[in-house]
């Protein structure tokens, strides 16, 4: 009896076809070659590299499809399958892309043990499943007398096709979470327009790459469709930066919901990546830490983040709380530390400090709304200095004497970032925002640090 195999790319589907309750895969896998073997033959045990194309029992179409003779004895069998371009690599830096410039794949291989069972000259597929008893590299999704679908785990996926910018240095990571998109959708999104390098999976934490290390992503923005990306002094953030993709389904950053999968997965990629690029690793940040000047959403990748947990392992800006040592630290220290006030005495550790809001100015000693007038020093500018020390960007003229709708952006991203985790909801935007006092010293404190 002959029977079917199809291969298809895991993450690609048609939902028109998904919803209808047909076979609803859209990325066929071209030229992969099919082995099958008696489960103790000496081939089943053949590496992947070891095996001869030549000896291949098939391979399959530009639909992904290919068509063998069954065994006429029934027994367990091994079929083995090798993509054109495979890897069995880790993906991060050190992956490299097989095919040319433009549209490619390249997937793990795979090994399905199958049952074929039935009468001499009659026989069938009674079963097939991994042989690793994992579907981490793909699975047999669907098994039939006649035939079964596979779907292989991509490490490296591309759609676009034009020409892209070899970068001069790397020396920045930024994470980003794709808000509102399952897999599918994300993986069709960056792959599509390059714009992230790396995207981690959720349920399991798989890494899929999009870009080399060295080429130039779109994920930071800029090029005048939603501004200026901005992060300690420099603007074109795309030329010098690796993008990381968090998959999260959810639409709003409340609801987001990061698996210990992809910070297992996060944190071993931040390693290489740092150790092959010789990035300083304080240069790890969010998209909405370098977006203050730009028309994006402010929760990338949001205050459920865990940025003490990469602080602790030395990733981030250094900050209050992550692990870093510091000879000064305002929070540990308490009110006691603060002598005649931090901030030109603004903030005292009294219950009448005020909360600074946006139009708060040194010119004129209005702090919180109000009149201060023993207040000589100049309290905002050195609070914006101290946000631009840290990385962020306060305004077209730099740190200034006024609290300006950018400025107070700045103060919520911060805010976003620095009190990561300990929030119940996001801080208040716009002319809402207020810079209080834990604000105050944390903004001291990450300065001091950085």
């Amino acid at each position: 009896m002959r029977a079917t195999i199809r291969i298809d790319n895991r993450y690609s589907i048609n939902r028109h076809r998904l919803r209808a309750g047909r076979h609803h895969f859209d990325d066929p896998v071209e030229s992969a070659d099919v082995f099958l073997y008696k489960l103790d033959d000496a081939e089943a045990r053949v590496p992947f590299s070891g095996l001869r194309r030549t000896n291949a029992v098939g391979q399959t179409n530009r639909r992904g499809k290919v068509t063998l003779t069954l065994p006429h004895e029934n027994g367990n069998f091994l079929l083995r399958i090798l993509p054109e371009n495979w890897s069995s690599a880790a993906v991060g830096p050190n992956l490299s892309r097989p095919f040319p410039a433009g549209a490619g794949r390249v997937y793990r291989a795979l090994d399905l043990k199958i049952k074929i069972d039935g009468n001499p000259g009659r026989t069938h597929i009674a079963s097939a499943v991994e042989s690793t008893n994992s579907k981490a590299d793909g699975e047999a999704w669907e098994v039939r007398h006649n035939g079964i679908n596979v779907v292989l785990q991509p490490v490296w996926i591309t759609n676009h096709t034009g020409r892209r910018r070899v970068k001069n240095t790397t020396d920045l990571i930024v994470v980003h979470l794709t808000s509102g998109s399952d897999p599918y959708g994300a993986v069709r999104k960056i792959s599509s327009r390059a714009g992230a390098h790396y995207l981690i999976l959720k349920d399991d934490g798989q890494i899929i790459k999009f870009l080399a290390d060295t080429v130039q992503g779109g994920h930071a923005g800029g090029s005048g469709h939603s501004g200026n990306p901005y992060w300690a002094g420099d603007r074109d953030i795309n030329s010098r930066s690796v993008g990381i993709e968090l998959e999260n389904v959810k639409p709003s950053e409340a609801d987001a919901d990061f698996t210990e999968a992809q910070y297992k997965s996060l944190l071993w990629l931040l390693q290489r990546l740092v150790d092959t690029h010789g990035i300083d690793p304080k240069r790890v940040i969010g998209h909405s830490d370098l977006a203050v000047d730009m028309n994006i959403r402010d929760f990338d990748p949001g205050f459920k983040f865990d940025w003490p947990r990469l602080g602790r392992e030395g990733f981030g800006p250094p900050g209050p709380g992550r692990g870093y040592r510091t000879a000064r630290s305002l929070i540990a220290a308490g009110p006691g530390a603060l002598g005649d006030g931090l901030y030109g005495g603004v903030f005292k550790g009294l219950p009448t400090d005020p909360e600074l809001r946006q139009g708060d100015n040194d010119r004129r000693s209005i702090y919180g709304g109000n009149p201060m007038a023993d207040i000589t020093g100049q309290p905002i500018l050195e609070i914006l200095t101290d946000l631009n020390r840290i990385g962020y960007w306060v305004g077209r003229r730099g740190p200034g004497k006024t609290l300006t709708a950018e400025a107070m952006r700045a103060v919520r991203y911060f805010q976003i970032h620095f009190f990561a985790t300990e929030l119940s909801e996001a801080p208040a935007g716009g002319r809402n925002t207020r810079l209080d006092r834990q604000t105050a010293l944390r903004i001291f404190d990450a300065a001091a640090m950085s």
